[in-house]
Protein backbone atom coordinates (compact mmCIF):
# COMPACT_ATOMS: atom_id res chain seq x y z
CA UNK A 1 0.00 0.00 0.00
CA UNK A 2 1.24 3.21 -0.83
CA UNK A 3 1.15 6.30 1.61
CA UNK A 4 -1.20 8.69 -0.47
CA UNK A 5 -3.81 5.53 -0.21
CA UNK A 6 -3.41 4.73 3.84
CA UNK A 7 -3.70 8.27 4.53
CA UNK A 8 -6.83 8.57 3.01
CA UNK A 9 -7.75 5.22 4.19
CA UNK A 10 -6.74 6.83 7.99
CA UNK A 11 -10.07 8.52 8.95
CA UNK A 12 -12.12 5.50 8.20
CA UNK A 13 -9.50 3.38 9.84
CA UNK A 14 -10.13 4.90 13.31
CA UNK A 15 -13.96 5.36 12.66
CA UNK A 16 -13.73 1.48 12.08
CA UNK A 17 -15.41 1.60 8.71
CA UNK A 18 -12.86 -0.24 6.51
CA UNK A 19 -13.48 -4.08 6.11
CA UNK A 20 -10.96 -6.55 7.86
CA UNK A 21 -9.14 -6.70 4.91
CA UNK A 22 -8.36 -3.07 3.86
CA UNK A 23 -8.06 -2.76 8.07
CA UNK A 24 -4.70 -5.01 7.60
CA UNK A 25 -3.17 -3.93 4.99
CA UNK A 26 -3.45 -0.60 6.81
CA UNK A 27 -1.83 -2.00 9.73
CA UNK A 28 0.66 -3.51 8.19
CA UNK A 29 1.66 -0.34 6.07
CA UNK A 30 1.06 1.73 9.49
CA UNK A 31 3.76 -0.85 11.16
CA UNK A 32 6.76 -0.17 8.34
CA UNK A 33 5.50 3.47 7.49
CA UNK A 34 6.84 6.13 10.35
CA UNK A 35 5.44 8.73 8.41
CA UNK A 36 1.78 7.39 8.40
CA UNK A 37 2.03 5.86 11.69
CA UNK A 38 2.71 9.92 12.90
CA UNK A 39 -0.50 10.75 11.08
CA UNK A 40 -2.65 8.11 12.68
CA UNK A 41 -0.95 9.36 16.26
CA UNK A 42 -2.09 12.89 15.29
CA UNK A 43 -5.64 11.62 14.01
CA UNK A 44 -6.18 9.93 17.11
CA UNK A 45 -5.05 12.67 19.54
CA UNK A 46 -7.14 15.02 17.73
CA UNK A 47 -10.12 12.51 17.91
CA UNK A 48 -9.70 11.93 21.69
CA UNK A 49 -9.54 16.17 21.76
CA UNK A 50 -12.18 16.73 20.60
CA UNK A 51 -13.96 14.31 23.04
CA UNK A 52 -13.29 15.90 26.05
CA UNK A 53 -15.71 17.54 28.40
CA UNK A 54 -14.61 20.69 28.97
CA UNK A 55 -14.69 22.09 25.27
CA UNK A 56 -18.36 21.35 25.83
CA UNK A 57 -19.76 24.60 27.35
CA UNK A 58 -23.44 24.42 28.19
CA UNK A 59 -25.49 26.79 27.68
CA UNK A 60 -27.09 29.78 29.78
CA UNK A 61 -30.13 28.53 31.94
CA UNK A 62 -31.99 32.27 30.47
CA UNK A 63 -31.59 30.88 27.14
CA UNK A 64 -32.91 28.08 27.71
CA UNK A 65 -35.45 29.38 29.32
CA UNK A 66 -36.11 31.74 26.52
CA UNK A 67 -36.32 29.29 23.59
CA UNK A 68 -38.67 27.00 25.90
CA UNK A 69 -40.84 29.70 26.04
CA UNK A 70 -40.51 30.72 22.51
CA UNK A 71 -41.66 26.93 21.15
CA UNK A 72 -44.46 26.80 23.60
CA UNK A 73 -45.63 30.00 22.34
CA UNK A 74 -45.21 29.71 18.29
CA UNK A 75 -48.96 29.34 17.72
CA UNK A 76 -49.31 32.31 19.34
CA UNK A 77 -46.86 34.34 17.54
CA UNK A 78 -47.74 32.75 13.83
CA UNK A 79 -51.68 34.31 14.78
CA UNK A 80 -50.37 37.44 15.81
CA UNK A 81 -48.86 37.47 12.63
CA UNK A 82 -51.54 37.31 10.83
CA UNK A 83 -54.18 40.05 9.69
CA UNK A 84 -57.40 40.41 11.86
CA UNK A 85 -59.50 39.33 9.19
CA UNK A 86 -57.60 36.32 8.50
CA UNK A 87 -57.24 35.49 12.08
CA UNK A 88 -61.48 35.44 12.15
CA UNK A 89 -61.26 33.41 8.88
CA UNK A 90 -59.39 30.68 10.32
CA UNK A 91 -60.76 30.40 13.29
CA UNK A 92 -64.24 30.14 11.98
CA UNK A 93 -63.54 27.42 9.34
CA UNK A 94 -62.53 23.81 10.45
CA UNK A 95 -58.99 22.12 9.69
CA UNK A 96 -60.97 19.45 7.23
CA UNK A 97 -62.11 22.48 5.25
CA UNK A 98 -59.26 23.97 4.56
CA UNK A 99 -57.64 20.05 3.19
CA UNK A 100 -61.07 19.72 1.00
CA UNK A 101 -60.20 23.26 -0.28
CA UNK A 102 -56.81 22.11 -1.38
CA UNK A 103 -57.91 18.91 -2.48
CA UNK A 104 -60.87 21.08 -5.37
CA UNK A 105 -57.88 23.44 -6.15
CA UNK A 106 -56.00 21.14 -7.38
CA UNK A 107 -58.81 18.61 -9.04
CA UNK A 108 -59.53 21.67 -10.85
CA UNK A 109 -55.50 22.89 -11.83
CA UNK A 110 -55.30 19.02 -13.02
CA UNK A 111 -58.50 19.55 -15.44
CA UNK A 112 -57.55 22.48 -16.46
CA UNK A 113 -53.73 20.86 -17.13
CA UNK A 114 -55.32 17.97 -18.81
CA UNK A 115 -57.41 19.84 -21.12
CA UNK A 116 -54.94 22.48 -22.51
CA UNK A 117 -52.38 19.86 -22.84
CA UNK A 118 -54.69 17.84 -24.60
CA UNK A 119 -54.16 19.83 -27.71
CA UNK A 120 -57.31 18.89 -30.38
CA UNK A 121 -58.87 15.97 -28.49
CA UNK A 122 -62.09 16.03 -30.98
CA UNK A 123 -60.21 14.72 -33.63
CA UNK A 124 -59.68 11.01 -33.76
CA UNK A 125 -56.97 10.77 -36.19
CA UNK A 126 -54.48 13.03 -34.12
CA UNK A 127 -55.38 10.51 -31.16
CA UNK A 128 -54.66 7.63 -33.17
CA UNK A 129 -51.31 9.37 -34.56
CA UNK A 130 -50.40 10.06 -30.89
CA UNK A 131 -50.85 6.71 -29.41
CA UNK A 132 -48.94 5.42 -31.91
CA UNK A 133 -46.25 7.76 -31.60
CA UNK A 134 -46.06 6.96 -27.67
CA UNK A 135 -46.51 3.22 -28.39
CA UNK A 136 -43.37 3.22 -30.75
CA UNK A 137 -41.58 5.32 -27.81
CA UNK A 138 -42.18 3.04 -25.53
CA UNK A 139 -41.34 0.08 -27.23
CA UNK A 140 -37.88 1.84 -28.25
CA UNK A 141 -37.62 2.25 -24.71
CA UNK A 142 -37.88 -1.83 -23.31
CA UNK A 143 -34.53 -3.57 -23.07
CA UNK A 144 -35.60 -5.84 -25.62
CA UNK A 145 -37.49 -5.83 -29.17
CA UNK A 146 -38.39 -9.57 -28.02
CA UNK A 147 -39.73 -10.42 -25.09
CA UNK A 148 -39.60 -13.96 -25.32
CA UNK A 149 -36.98 -15.37 -27.50
CA UNK A 150 -37.57 -19.24 -28.42
CA UNK A 151 -38.99 -22.20 -30.79
CA UNK A 152 -39.38 -23.69 -27.93
CA UNK A 153 -43.71 -24.21 -27.57
CA UNK A 154 -43.82 -24.85 -23.88
CA UNK A 155 -41.91 -21.25 -23.41
CA UNK A 156 -43.88 -19.17 -26.04
CA UNK A 157 -47.50 -20.63 -25.33
CA UNK A 158 -47.45 -19.56 -21.45
CA UNK A 159 -46.05 -16.31 -22.31
CA UNK A 160 -48.06 -15.45 -25.43
CA UNK A 161 -51.59 -16.74 -22.61
CA UNK A 162 -50.65 -14.49 -20.16
CA UNK A 163 -50.57 -11.54 -22.66
CA UNK A 164 -53.46 -12.14 -24.09
CA UNK A 165 -56.89 -12.59 -23.03
CA UNK A 166 -57.76 -15.84 -25.14
CA UNK A 167 -55.71 -18.05 -25.53
CA UNK A 168 -54.45 -18.86 -29.35
CA UNK A 169 -56.89 -21.83 -30.25
CA UNK A 170 -59.85 -19.45 -29.25
CA UNK A 171 -58.91 -17.21 -31.06
CA UNK A 172 -58.43 -19.22 -34.18
CA UNK A 173 -61.84 -20.62 -33.36
CA UNK A 174 -63.43 -17.04 -33.41
CA UNK A 175 -61.62 -16.22 -36.79
CA UNK A 176 -62.64 -19.87 -38.67
CA UNK A 177 -66.60 -19.08 -36.90
CA UNK A 178 -66.62 -15.31 -38.12
CA UNK A 179 -65.52 -16.09 -41.84
CA UNK A 180 -67.66 -19.63 -42.24
CA UNK A 181 -70.75 -17.40 -42.00
CA UNK A 182 -69.83 -14.66 -44.68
Amino acid sequence: MECKNAVALLEAYLDNELDRAEARELEQHVDGCADCRAALTRLDALRLALRDQTLRHEAPAALRDRIAAAAANTAGVAESVLPPAARRARSVLPAWWRVAAACVLAFASGAIFMRLNSGNADDPAALVEHDLFASHWRALAATSSVDVVSSDRHTVKPWFAGKVAQSARSVYRCWFIATASI
